[in-house]
C-alpha cells in the first residue's frame, strides 16, 4: 500500500474466552498490512485463523515482511506463502529491506 493511497485498512480481531482482544489482522485491498498476536496467544493457532480469514474472506493475496523479522518469515512460509521479491527500502523509502510474499 502506498502512503498516498487514502483507503483505510479493514481491521478484524480475535478474542479469548474472557472477551479480551488477543490479536488482529488488517487488510487493504489485496494486501495484508498487519497481523498481530499477543505473545501468550502465539503458537495456539489463532494467528493461522486470522491469516486464513484475511486470505479467504477478505481477499488478501500478498504481504510484505521486514527482512529481519525471522519469526514472521517462518510463520508465513509455514502457512504456504511464497517469496516473490525483495526491496532494499520500505514503503517510506527508508533503508529497511522488505521481502514480498504471495499468500
Amino acid at each position: 500500500m502506498s502512503f498516498d493511497d487514502h483507503r483505510a485498512a479493514r481491521i478484524d480481531g480475535i478474542r479469548n474466552s474472557a472477551g479480551e482482544v488477543i490479536g488482529f489482522v488488517g487488510v487493504t485491498g489485496d494486501e495484508l498490512d498487519m497481523l498481530f498476536m499477543e505473545p501468550p496467544a502465539q503458537g495456539k493457532g489463532y494467528g493461522t485463523a486470522l491469516l486464513v480469514f484475511a486470505r479467504d474472506v477478505l481477499g488478501a493475496k500478498r504481504v510484505d515482511l521486514n527482512e529481519g523479522n525471522h519469526a514472521a518469515i517462518r510463520f508465513y512460509e509455514r502457512q504456504g506463502a511464497r517469496r516473490v521479491g525483495r526491496s532494499e527500502r520500505d514503503g517510506l523509502g527508508n533503508p529497511y529491506p522488505l521481502l514480498h510474499y504471495d499468500l
